[in-house]
């Protein structure tokens, strides 16, 4: 192998190097867009049960409203007795069904969360073994460069002359 040949195998390793190292980058700058999509699909859902709970009670208040008027219309009296029962059970149960929805939007929330954690220990990880696949690149250039290389014909840059010093291979 000639010094062309030679330099073009550094010039190789070090695109492949650099390729790794850029691959990497990508790999992580997208774990990070899903953890932080993941993230705002949390908060989204948070948002959406406090949502159906207000309309949950907003519905409810007229349920009780509807049930207190006709209660009135027939003559009853609605703070006493089986009416105010009614009344306390229908607000029970609206209460309830509005702390549901607030607790299942929390409960979405919180899977997201923990996928979004998951994405972004996945972009960390993506950055390490490019890093190390970078690094491994570069040794294994730099050790196939160092032994001479062998090309197809056997032939090396030990077995043309060249002797490797400090700054390099000579001939």
């Amino acid at each position: 192998m000639g010094w062309v040949q030679a330099g073009l195998m550094v010039a190789s390793t070090l695109m492949s190097a650099a390729g790794e190292r850029q691959a990497g980058k990508a790999q992580s700058a997208q774990y990070q867009y899903q953890a932080e999509q993941a993230e705002a699909d949390a908060q989204a859902e948070r948002e959406y049960g406090i949502n159906q709970a207000a309309k949950i009670r907003k519905a409810g208040a007229r349920q009780l409203a509807e049930t207190r008027a006709s209660y009135a219309a027939s003559g009853v009296d609605v703070t006493q007795g089986t009416p105010q029962t009614v009344n306390r059970a229908i607000t029970q149960d609206i209460e309830e069904d509005a702390l549901n929805a607030m607790l299942d939007g929390d409960y979405r929330a919180k899977k997201l969360i923990a996928q979004s954690q998951g994405y972004s220990a996945s972009s960390q990880n993506a950055l390490t073994a490019s890093r190390i696949n970078t690094a491994g690149t570069l040794m294994e250039g730099g050790y196939r460069l160092s032994k001479g290389y062998d090309d197809e014909a056997g032939n090396t840059l030990l077995s043309q002359g060249a002797k490797l010093t400090g700054s390099g291979w000579r001939r």
